[in-house]
């Protein structure tokens, strides 16, 4: 028998009162009460022709008590795929592994055949030595002492330029600080390596111990050198994330910025020179040799890069999520809180949380870089017909959470009913619709998302986010 979400008087009282809830209360008391033998629905309260009804747009502007009572404009057009027959999903995370990484490495590398590069600090001086001319051949093929010898590899919100000549310097301080004693030998087919190190508090205070794991992998893709690395961590189930980046070693292409698609980016640097949908076919087309057949493009953004010296407009970052049901993933763009992990506070209650995407860097030169983030598996559908509360009842928890705790002055112009990753329980991860306010950057022409109310409860969900990609390059 599947599973029901039990979703009963809470929803009321928070639909009515807002958030006068106990601080503390367990996420999976306010979010998803499990119940093998009820239905989110009720049979008594659903018609068969009953219709969701929502506006288009809403228009009203609100004070806030924590912007000294300056306002806050809400002129947002209202949007949502499907309304009914929506379903609820548990997610597993699953943990990368030696078997996880290897599956995509497989299926990556021409003929499935790949070297294991182990991180300098457990290498021995011939392996550091072998190292050292690989990226001397690189930073020559960049221009060497007399070129940048840097390929910029763009996150959500900043850049990793982490180049050869950087790397060169790492084995050499290695090399200067090298004892016999810490040369460790992998077996057989390992790739990941394991080391510990210290987690802080806000205060400076020693949290704990976060064991870290990275591993990097060296082959051909359609006779181009490639690499794969990947870094994750296993402090604890809420905040375990994992990032693998699969990208192009040599290249003519340099991305020095990351655009929004719109007129900004044609105004500054002239029209694209890469059809986006052919860019997106190939884009999906490599994604599925991975293994992803069911995906959603949920955002697009266009590259900036670099052609004998001069910007042009080259290119696409497209982000994909997998497609579980009718609603896509959300693409969470926060640049509002840009120093803390990706997660979803709950009435308080920080519950981290990842969501999964997929980013594939194209230019006219070819598929560059592919980056996967956190990794969930074997979905169980709790139900297939989620009963949502009204978008009155929603707007009305929005316009109080607003001036009670938003802290930014803007204008919020998009809600949008999507999926959402969020967390529950002990070792649980739901799959949920949200109604996503969010506001648009006008110079990047994207939607950054403010704040989510659940679809299902009413409860509020605050964003923040952190590129974690910059460990990768670290070795």
């Amino acid at each position: 028998m599947w599973k029901r979400l039990f979703v009963g008087v809470m929803i009321l009282i928070f639909s009515l009162s807002g958030c006068n809830n106990k601080e503390g209360q367990e996420i999976d008391e306010k979010l998803s009460s499990l119940d093998s033998g009820e239905s989110i629905v009720g049979e008594e309260n659903k018609k068969d022709d009953e219709t969701y009804s929502m506006p288009e747009s809403v228009s009203y502007e609100l004070s806030s008590k924590l912007n000294s009572g300056r306002f806050i404009k809400v002129d947002a057009k209202v949007s949502a795929t499907q309304t009914d027959d929506i379903s609820v999903f548990s997610l597993s995370y699953t943990p990368m592994d030696d078997a996880y990484i290897r599956d995509y490495a497989d299926k990556l590398f021409d003929n499935g055949e790949y070297t294991v590069v182990k991180p300098y600090q457990i290498s021995n001086l011939e392996e550091l030595n072998v190292e050292r001319n690989h990226y001397m051949d690189i930073w020559s093929y960049y221009g060497g002492t007399d070129g940048a010898g840097v390929k910029q590899h763009y996150g959500v919100h900043s850049p990793i330029s982490i180049g050869p000549e950087q790397n060169i310097t790492m084995i050499d301080q290695q090399m200067s600080e090298f004892q016999e004693s810490n040369v460790v030998e992998y077996k057989g087919n390992q790739i990941l390596y394991q080391e510990s190190y210290e987690d802080f508090d806000d205060e400076g205070n020693i949290a704990g111990e976060v064991i870290a794991k990275k591993g990097k992998l060296r082959g051909n893709v359609d006779g181009d050198e490639w690499e794969l690395r990947a870094y994750g961590t296993n402090e604890n189930n809420k905040h375990d994330y994992d990032v693998m980046i699969m990208y192009k070693v040599y290249t003519d292409t340099e991305i020095t910025q990351c655009v929004g698609v719109n007129d900004f980016a044609t105004s500054c640097y002239g029209n694209n020179l890469l059809d986006i949908d052919a860019a997106r076919a190939d884009s999906e087309e490599f994604l599925k040799k991975l293994g992803f057949d069911k995906i959603d493009n949920i955002s697009t953004f266009q590259l900036v890069t670099k052609v004998d010296d001069k910007e042009v407009n080259d290119g696409y970052r497209f982000i994909f999520a997998p497609r579980y049901d009718s609603l896509p993933l959300a693409f969470l763009n926060s640049s509002y809180v840009i120093d803390t992990p990706t997660y979803a506070k709950v009435h308080g209650i920080e519950q981290a949380c990842f969501q999964e995407y997929i980013h594939v860097n194209i230019t006219s030169e070819g598929i560059l870089e592919v980056s996967f983030y956190k990794g969930y598996d074997e979905p169980v559908e709790l139900t297939d017909d989620a009963e949502l509360l009204s978008f009155e009842d929603v707007d009305i928890i929005a316009k109080k959470y607003i001036e009670e705790s938003f802290p930014f002055t803007l204008t919020i112009s998009n809600i949008e009913l999507e999926y959402v990753i969020t967390y529950y329980g002990e070792e649980d991860y739901a799959l949920v619709p949200v109604w996503l306010y969010s506001t648009e950057i006008d110079v990047g022409g994207w939607d950054s998302t403010c704040f989510g109310v659940n679809a299902l409860d009413g409860s509020i969900i605050e964003f923040g986010f952190e590129n974690y990609a910059a460990h990768v390059w670290s070795y």
